[in-house]
């Protein structure tokens, strides 16, 4: 099979070969066919009869120039295409060779060597091609999903920015965003270390401001996280304590409007998700009436059979009857 491999990719050169030669020729061609019409250009005693016959030729040649130039771009776009495909095959084929036959080239592997390779998925948009079926077929293929909690331990102990961590604690979904259909920046691990290790950089040298620290999270991140993340930042989102702590103790909720909008917005997801957990209901009524009826609907919106699983009942009836006029 590797065989029958190695004699496509030949194959594939050798067109590629003739196609060049062609290439060559049809320039040749229309050189020559340019220097022609510039030496009749250059007659100074032609008739009146040859000089039409000369204008003639030339619309003739220049036809002729317009359809060997349409040939020429036909057969680079060919030529590419081909050389993509022999690049593609020569990639896949080495690849085969290091998992049929255990070598690197003329390099046998050694016992018990693993080959491992990453990459992105097709719909990442990352310039990927797709595995051919033989090499899928000899191959395992384990796909890597993001781990909040084993992603937070990795970048407590590589120094990530507390504001970071902070802001993924309390809002998951924002380490790892769908790629967008456009080029624009979006939210990865990858991108929260880079920002954290960017804001060290410009906090070192003195120079970061509200507007660097913009700058730097929207070249960075998806759109609204970065808007979120900055104006929390710019309200110490590092002292924000769990959620569980602020339901016990409401007196303790950020003082700040985004800050404070941020915790009861991460509040009412757990609640939805279900994994607001340990909170006592007594707890959770006096949380709920230490807010405003604003605040209050807000969090229950869609949600007041979650809220009533969490013994919520009494602080919903005192709402109801608030707002009601009872």
């Amino acid at each position: 099979m590797i065989a029958t491999l190695e004699a496509g990719v030949s194959a594939r050169q050798l067109r590629i070969d003739d196609l060049e030669r062609e290439l060559a020729d049809l320039r040749s061609a229309m050189e020559q066919r340019a220097r022609d019409l510039r030496a009749l250009a250059d007659e100074r005693d032609l008739t009146k009869a040859e000089l039409g016959m000369s204008q003639i030729h030339a619309e003739n040649l220049r036809r002729q120039f317009e359809h060997t130039s349409e040939q020429i771009v036909a057969l680079n776009a060919r030529l590419k295409e081909l050389t993509q495909a022999q690049a593609e095959s020569s990639r896949q084929l080495a690849e085969r060779a290091q998992l049929a036959e255990r070598r690197l080239g003329e390099h046998e592997l050694p016992k018990g060597t693993w080959v491992v390779a990453a990459g992105n998925r097709a719909q990442d948009r990352a310039l990927v091609r797709s595995l051919s079926s033989a090499l899928v077929n000899r191959v395992t293929l384990l796909h890597v999903r993001v781990e909040v909690g084993e992603w937070l331990d990795w970048a407590r102990r590589h120094r990530v920015r507390p504001e970071i961590l902070s802001f993924i604690e309390y809002l998951p979904d924002a380490l790892m965003r769908p790629v967008p259909a456009e080029a624009l920046p979006f939210s990865t691990p990858r991108a929260w270390a880079l920002l954290s290790r960017a804001l060290d950089l410009a906090e070192g040298s003195g120079v970061l401001s509200r507007e660097t620290r913009r700058a730097l999270a929207f070249g960075r991140l998806s759109a609204e996280d970065a808007a979120v993340f900055c104006a929390l930042a710019e309200e110490s989102i590092a002292a924000i304590q769990p959620p569980e702590r602020y339901i016990e103790n409401p007196a303790e909720l950020p003082r700040g409007e985004v800050a404070r909008w941020f915790v009861l917005n991460c509040i009412r997801q757990q609640v939805r998700d279900g994994t607001l957990d340990g909170a006592r209901p007594a707890a959770i009524n006096r949380f709920l009436r230490s807010l405003p009826p604003e605040a209050q609907l807000t969090l229950l919106t869609d949600l007041v059979e979650q809220w009533g699983a969490l013994g919520a009942d009494r602080a919903m009836f005192d709402l109801l009857k608030r707002v009601a006029n009872l």
